[in-house]
C-alpha cells in the first residue's frame, strides 16, 4: 500500500503502479534474477530473508544501488524489466527519504490513534 502510494505520488498512474510494484517485488524475490544474485552475493541472503530480519525495502534498494554504481550502472540496471527498474528508481528517489518519511508519518499517526484508544 505504502509502496503504491509513493509510486502514484511520483507520477506513476494508479493502474500502472500495481504493475510496476509487482514487477519490482517479483524480481527482488525471484531466484536467479539480477537483483537476487546481487543481494545474495552482498549479504548471503535473498530478499525474503532480509525482510524477515527487518531490513527495509529502501535499505535493500540502497545495497543494490551502491553495487550498481561500483560497476558504472544504475539501480534500474539491477532489474530485468523497465517496470521493475522504474519502480525501484521512484521508491529510492533521494535515497528513499520520501518513502521513509511517509512510513514514519503513518507510524506516528498509528501510534497517536493507539494512545487515544488506550485513554478511552
Amino acid at each position: 500500500m505504502h509502496l503504491m502510494h509513493s509510486l502514484r505520488k511520483n507520477g506513476v498512474a494508479t493502474a500502472e503502479s500495481g504493475t510496476y510494484l509487482k514487477a519490482m517485488l517479483s524480481e527482488l524475490s525471484k531466484s536467479g534474477s539480477i537483483a537476487d544474485i546481487t543481494l545474495r552475493d552482498l549479504t548471503g541472503k535473498g530478499f525474503a530473508d532480509l525482510k524477515k530480519e527487518g531490513t527495509s525495502t529502501t535499505e535493500i534498494l540502497s545495497l543494490l544501488n551502491v553495487e550498481a554504481q561500483k560497476n558504472d550502472k544504475t539501480l534500474k540496471d539491477m532489474f530485468g524489466s523497465v517496470e521493475a527498474g522504474s519502480a525501484a528508481l521512484v521508491l529510492y528517489k533521494n535515497n528513499g527519504e520520501e518513502y521513509n518519511e511517509m512510513l514514519c508519518g503513518e507510524w506516528r499517526q498509528a501510534q497517536g490513534r493507539h494512545k487515544r484508544r488506550l485513554k478511552k
